[in-house]
């Protein structure tokens, strides 16, 4: 028993690290905001019906995809920059400006003058600097196009991973949901035989000890199915609407059951 009550200070300090980074998230001073957690609230349970979409659209909702892309573009209109300095360059050059032989007349319509004409020019003398330049710009343009492939596959790599967390966090609850059972069971049985003079304390106390891990346990499980989901909608990019027509194409693992007696959970890839 003080083994077990020995643990509670742990948790509640775990829970007010938590509290302390969920006020650094809102932007407020580190305190307590148990007033935005709802009292006794339960493990949160996942909708019965889980809307995914296309994976590889849904990748590019990511932030880190997206500027890995535009800065990919980015460096490739670098390289068009740099290619124009090889080829000359015509241009129209003009002015405007006010002259007049007496400081009387330099305000008036007569003192307007300007002029305008064509401009030629051509860094030849440079041509091979310029030729350097491109090659730069084309390895810059290589290095974000590993680091672009490099963040998509990364992207993907934590999608799989979260829903493969996902799945496998249901069939463990599942398994463990039916060890609480039968360790309730078990415990039952073990104190009526105490009871009866049949069988000695210790007996009850391992069964006891046993249904309270396997009861922690049962929660542990329960709550990475919770989190599993929100990790999977964070690599995904959360926040997007599924088409219906896009669900009725694609049932898995764009809509995945789940009813409340979790099931065991068809394997699903995100290459499906």
């Amino acid at each position: 028993l003080s083994a077990t009550e020995a643990i509670v200070p742990e948790l509640e300090l775990q829970l007010r690290l938590e509290q302390h980074r969920l006020c650094v998230l809102l932007g407020r001073p580190p305190t307590d905001v148990q007033f935005l957690v709802k009292a006794n609230a339960e493990i949160p349970k996942v909708a019965s019906q889980i809307a995914l979409g296309i994976p590889a659209q849904l990748l590019r909702r990511r932030p880190d995809v997206r500027q890995a892309e535009r800065e990919l573009a980015a460096q490739s209109a670098r390289i068009g920059i740099a290619e124009s300095e090889l080829y000359p360059a015509f241009r129209i050059n003009g002015a405007v400006f006010v002259q007049a032989n007496q400081l009387n007349n330099l305000f008036t319509g007569n003192a307007l003058a300007g002029n305008v004409g064509p401009s030629f020019s051509w860094n030849i003398l440079n041509y091979g600097r310029l030729t350097k330049g491109v090659d730069v710009e084309e390895a810059k343009f290589q290095q974000k196009a590993v680091k672009y492939q490099s963040t998509v596959l990364n992207a993907n790599r934590e999608a799989e991973d979260a829903l493969a967390g996902f799945l496998k966090a249901q069939d463990r609850t599942r398994v463990l949901r039916k060890g609480v059972d039968a360790a309730i069971v078990s415990r039952d049985l073990t104190s009526d035989l105490y009871e009866a003079g049949k069988a000695d304390f210790s007996r009850v106390f391992f069964a006891e000890y046993f249904l309270v891990m396997q009861q922690d346990e049962l929660a542990k499980s329960e709550g990475a199915i919770a989190l599993s989901l929100i990790e999977l909608y964070r690599a995904l990019g959360g926040g997007w609407q599924a088409d219906p027509a896009e669900l009725a194409e694609h049932p898995l693992p764009l809509a995945a059951p789940l009813p409340e007696e979790v099931p065991t959970p068809e394997a699903a890839s995100m290459e499906d």
